[in-house]
């Protein structure tokens, strides 16, 4: 049976767990917003319980975006937008272009089929005969790049949820200057010193991925994304030019529920390290070979 893209079924549900540990010092901070609190300029982002954290948003967008530019330089032609592209004004791009936001792409299409079926006869298996809602989903499966259809869009919810990383490890943040370059002395400029807080290197996160209906290549481009992360091609947070950001993952571990296993009781038997290899196998096949 081929995964479901939407939400109406739970064919399974992938639980990944690792730990992320930090390589060199690292900033995930709150904002210049939360410095009127903070007795520094820039402060780490915290819990209600006065914490320091990762947003899982922060984590999946990296990820993401790691994982875009990672497809689109693959040698074959691999359907990969750019979610914020938007055509010019005096431009009159194609709507097929693959590297137009697939948001916009669908939303045009939308929009297009809707002036369309005023017209049509409403016969038995005509648009006027089918749920709007339907016909919708229908589009954004169609028309979503491969990226897209795994993190989501405008019209397509994502099938992965990265919950907020918390410290698994007590971690004490310290305070670290900077300053800004006057570019013609090259040295520091009068009156832009700042400062900003820092988890140090050591520090350890909880990691928690689910992933809903994935097929196994999906599964393996996910473990690839945090290979690269673990090899310090993807870096994590801000001050990422200081030499901040670089993190490690430990050992994953993969849990796949089925709608059974919620009636049966107990926890499915979990799977690593050989055996999440499968999954990195079918991610080469499908993205070098363009096989399933």
């Amino acid at each position: 049976m081929t995964p479901s893209l939407g939400h109406d079924r739970l064919l399974h549900r992938d639980v990944l767990v690792a730990s992320l540990i930090c390589k060199s010092a690292i900033h995930v901070g709150s904002g210049r917003d939360g410095a009127a609190v903070s007795a520094t300029d820039l402060p780490l982002i915290r819990n209600g319980a006065g914490q320091p954290f990762i947003p899982g948003s922060s984590f999946r967008g990296i990820l993401r975006s790691g994982l875009e530019a990672l497809l689109r330089s693959m040698p074959q032609d691999l359907d990969v937008c750019d979610p914020l592209r938007r055509p010019r004004r005096d431009s009159r791009e194609a709507l097929s272009d693959p590297e137009l936001s697939c948001s916009y792409r669908i939303g045009e299409l939308k929009k297009a089929q809707a002036e369309k079926e005023p017209g049509e006869t409403a016969g038995p298996g005509s648009a006027a005969n089918r749920p709007a809602e339907d016909m919708a989903f229908e589009l954004a499966a169609n028309h979503s790049c491969e990226v897209c259809r795994l993190f989501g869009n405008t019209f397509l919810a994502s099938r992965v949820w990265i919950q907020d990383l918390v410290l698994s490890k007590v971690a004490t943040p310290y305070v670290r200057n900077g300053v800004g370059i006057d570019r013609d002395l090259r040295s520091a400029a009068k009156g832009i010193l700042y400062d900003f807080e820092a988890l140090p290197a050591g520090t350890e996160f909880e990691l928690k991925i689910q992933v809903e209906n994935a097929q196994d290549f999906e599964l393996g481009l996910l473990l690839t994304g945090m290979e690269l992360l673990d090899s310090g091609m993807f870096l994590l947070g801000g001050k990422r030019a200081r030499g901040l950001g670089q993190v490690g993952v430990g050992k994953i571990t993969m849990t796949r529920w089925k709608a059974a296993d919620f009636f049966i009781g107990g926890e499915p038997p979990a799977l690593d390290d050989p055996d999440l290899g499968v999954f990195r196998k079918a991610a080469r096949k499908y993205y070098l070979e363009g096989a399933a």
